[in-house]
């Protein structure tokens, strides 16, 4: 079947990394997926697109406790892959979290390369514990390279699009400049008096603490829809 041309690379990319994403649900058998990308060390990252609020809170939550097979796997490069995710002894909170917040068992992550340049990560999960099959292994990886393909075409477009000055980040899933996160941290330094790294230290914290994604407190601080006054007192 012939796709349909929109004529707008960006468009075009992100039409290409939902309908792969949304694949995998069948070729990989999971239960949900999420793409996102992230900047060089894991600090920031924005996500593309989730099959179901479980995929978009399981990425979340990581970005959330600065843990989890995800970012692994975006900062070796390689796969992670995780059957049973609550008997891992390595992030005992995000395991936690998953497996009762969720009743999530399976995490698998693969990388999204370009070359030797890391992208982001095609995060999948099951809700009953499973190892992937030599087939569905290979399936995330055809996708895990797809979306890599896909992802550079967005971002470059994105990037020539802030330089035309043309650019209007588009509504939904989609929303590739995480600003917000990054004047809050701006916002909390200055208010706290702290350096950038202990504000969005803290911010992840309290996002934490009230099981918030990081991405609302950070809107309701720099909307000015949310209070400062709990992390002042603790400067």
């Amino acid at each position: 079947m012939t796709e349909e041309k929109t004529g707008d690379p960006q468009l075009d990319a992100l039409e290409r990394i939902v309908r792969i994403t949304e694949r995998c649900l069948t070729e990989v058998d999971v239960d949900g997926a999420a793409v996102a990308v992230l900047t060089d060390d894991a600090g920031e990252r924005d996500l593309l697109h989730s099959t179901d609020e479980a995929a978009a809170r399981i990425d979340e939550l990581q970005f959330t406790t600065g843990e989890g097979p995800c970012l692994q796997a975006f900062l070796r490069g390689e796969p992670e892959l995780h059957a049973d995710i609550g008997t891992s002894t390595v992030w005992p909170s995000f395991a936690t979290e998953l497996t009762t917040e969720l009743n999530i068992h399976s995490v698998f992550a693969f990388p999204l390369l370009s070359g030797n340049a890391k992208l982001g990560v095609l995060e999948l999960y099951r809700r009953e514990p499973a190892p992937l099959t030599d087939e569905q292994y290979a399936a995330a990886e055809r996708a895990s390279a797809a979306l890599g393909m896909a992802v550079v075409v967005e971002l470059v477009t994105y990037a020539r699009s802030i330089e035309e000055g043309t650019f209007r980040p588009s509504d939904g899933p989609f929303n590739l400049a995480r600003t917000d996160v990054s004047i809050a941290v701006g916002i909390l330094a200055a208010t706290l008096r702290v350096a950038p790294e202990e504000a969005s230290a803290r911010l992840r914290a309290r996002a934490f603490a009230e099981s918030k994604p990081v991405s609302d407190l950070a809107h309701d601080i720099v909307h000015n829809q949310g209070s400062l006054d709990d992390d002042t007192e603790s400067a």
